[in-house]
């Protein structure tokens, strides 16, 4: 009988969010995107009523937003999707070499295993690293798997540090960042 709330995000999403979110419309206020938008912003809005893309289309403060509007406007209007070809090439000109591709996997616990960790703190225990050392390159592969039972922060710290060289441009899902 509880309303959606930041307990519904925080600490950890709630693996009863279909469930529960199940009387908003599709899409809702909650899939709308973009930076400075998080959950709560989305939650206070959805207390206020604002809860389908046409309810969003109607509030200003949500509109003025480029990305926001384009997605409502797209999915109200039933418009083809949309490519951002400027912003596509910007990103990729913003790339340099060596460049690398981060994926790595996380475990949750309740109860923390390792000194120094909360629950459901994420701990990374994997990864795998794709790399192109120059334009036109051949596509390289390392990887990382912790020991079963050893606390993994160090040594996977310490392995990504031997695997990626300094000034080399990595990608992480939807970010880059150097790694000194």
């Amino acid at each position: 009988d509880l309303d959606l709330s930041i307990g519904c995000h925080k600490p950890y999403h709630c693996e009863f969010w279909k469930y529960c979110s199940r009387h908003l419309p599709s899409p809702s206020v909650f899939d709308l995107y973009g930076t400075g938008f998080g959950f709560d912003k989305k939650l206070d809005y959805y207390k206020k009523g604002i809860c389908s893309f046409d309810d969003a289309s109607r509030d200003k403060t949500i509109m003025k937003t480029k990305i926001r509007s384009l997605q409502i406007s797209h999915e109200l209007n039933e418009l083809e999707t949309h490519i951002d070809k400027d912003g596509i090439k910007d990103f990729l000109s913003s790339l340099w070499y060596p460049l690398y591709f981060l994926d790595f996997e996380t475990m949750q616990t309740v109860i923390p295993e390792f000194i120094g960790t909360k629950p459901y703190a994420q701990i990374p225990f994997q990864y795998s690293l794709h790399y192109i050392e120059n334009e036109g390159g051949e596509l390289h592969h390392k990887e990382f798997l912790a020991e079963s039972g050893e606390d993994p922060l160090r040594k996977i710290s310490e392995r990504l540090c031997e695997d990626i060289p300094e000034n080399a441009c990595v990608i992480v899902f939807n970010q880059t960042f150097e790694c000194a």
